[in-house]
């Protein structure tokens, strides 16, 4: 069909990439879902892109968005205020030293949920592992992020259906009777959200994260209205819970199909407790994200080689003005020729005493680099932790896998079942 052009192809894996790159070199024009885009597959290019933000320009794409997918008025999305402070902000506001707070609220809430939902569990109950961990993260980011006032549990499955409906919000030339399930998904969101925000408390809104605040605070200044507020409040909830949660699930499963290495994450985690003071596993917890990577090298071998495996993202640009761009042209690009013949496979060793030869960037570059990705390694490395060690967990199915759908958006998202039995580990 001329209008899905090689969209389909493209959800098959790196087989596209490679083929088409082999064909037409590293950089080459498809037409995609009613739109012509210029890809670039290599190494070089993707950097020299990164580090021209004036002729590559990103942040067209993020004002659109705003509007398009996440409902705010398009005036709006691009009002000068969104490039002079709206943006600046929130970066600012997401730098290690500024999310302390946050990630110490995400830790309180998981010491305390994580052993209520164990405690909760029979001990023959089968429970699918995504939905587990899910919850659970959803719950706790959430609630750290917007106050303890946010409705985790009411938003959580239309959150899931808002999800699934952006890749079609997101596709500009789709006609617009296709796009109607997908806005009321986003109606259904935005009115949830613009419901709570209307009964948060002046006391609520002091423990708000910095980055929402910052933002809010410009909103209000400009007198925007209160839908747009809430397109504000959804687009920072998706950039929170779209993908962090996947990548836990997708560590924590890999780390089940390899249960050699329970042991040694286990013995890693104990020893890290042990120096701390005092040695609880809470105060392992509460550590600064640059604190935490350090602390446990093991963890966060795995959790990088998971970025590396189940991570898929398009980082879009607009060409403000002709220009000439010198490339190689290999006979073909693939996973091999970056990271060896063993790509294809997860192996929790790769990230270790720097082994890793190949280069990736999993949370963007250059002005479009996430802005949430220190949060999110603490909110992964923490849940891994304290799951790995509070939890004796059976595998009894495992038919999860990448949802090839959603190729571009980050995280890869898990489709099928990972189904466990789960119990309170003893650590006696």
């Amino acid at each position: 069909m001329p209008f899905l052009g090689s969209a389909l192809s493209m959800t098959k894996g790196d087989a596209f990439w490679r083929d088409t790159a082999a064909q037409y070199g590293p950089v080459f024009r498809a037409r995609v879902m009613g739109e012509t885009r210029i890809f670039v597959t290599t190494t070089p290019v993707i950097n020299y892109v990164y580090k021209n933000s004036s002729n590559f320009d990103f942040f067209f794409f993020r004002k659109f968005i705003t509007a398009t997918v996440f409902g705010m008025s398009m005036d709006n999305s691009f009002h000068p205020a969104v490039d002079s402070q709206l943006f600046p902000g929130p970066h600012r506001a997401m730098q290690p030293g500024a999310i302390a707070g946050s990630i110490t609220r995400y830790a309180d809430l998981l010491e305390v949920m994580l052993p209520a939902r164990l405690e909760g569990l029979r001990p023959d109950e089968g429970v699918d592992l995504a939905n587990f961990a899910f919850d659970l993260i959803y719950t706790a980011s959430s609630k750290a992020f917007f106050s303890s006032s946010f409705p985790s549990a009411a938003t959580k499955e239309p959150f899931v259906a808002f999800d699934q409906a952006f890749p079609l919000l997101n596709l500009g030339k789709l006609p617009s009777f296709a796009k109607k399930p997908a806005e009321k998904a986003r109606e259904t969101m935005l009115s949830l959200v613009e419901e709570w925000w209307d009964s948060v408390t002046s006391e609520e809104r002091e423990t708000l994260a910095p980055a929402l605040m910052a933002m809010v605070e410009v909103a209000e200044a400009e007198a925007w209205p209160k839908r747009d507020v809430a397109a504000l409040l959804l687009g920072d909830l998706w950039a929170l819970e779209a993908n962090a949660p996947n990548g836990a699930i997708w560590a924590i499963a890999e780390i089940l199909r390899h249960p050699h290495i329970l042991p040694t994450l286990r013995s890693e985690i104990d020893n890290a407790i042990s120096r701390l003071d005092p040695p609880h596993l809470s105060t392992l917890l509460h550590l600064p994200q640059s604190q935490l990577v350090l602390t446990l090298p093991e963890l966060n071998a795995c959790f990088q080689e998971t970025l590396r495996l189940y991570t898929d993202s398009f980082s879009l640009r607009v060409v403000q003005k002709d220009c000439v761009v010198c490339v190689s042209r290999p006979n073909a690009v693939s996973p091999e020729s970056e990271w060896g013949v063993d790509a294809p496979n997860w192996d929790h060793t790769r990230f270790l005493d720097g082994r890793a030869k190949g280069v990736m960037n999993p949370f963007g570059g250059g002005v479009s680099m996430c802005e949430g990705r220190h949060f999110a390694s603490a909110e992964i490395l923490t849940f891994i932790a304290s799951f790995i060690t509070l939890a004796d967990v059976t595998v009894t199915s495992d038919t999860l896998m990448p949802d090839a759908q959603r190729v571009g958006l980050g995280m890869l998202q898990p489709t099928g079942t990972f189904k466990v039995r789960i119990a309170s580990r003893s650590r006696g």
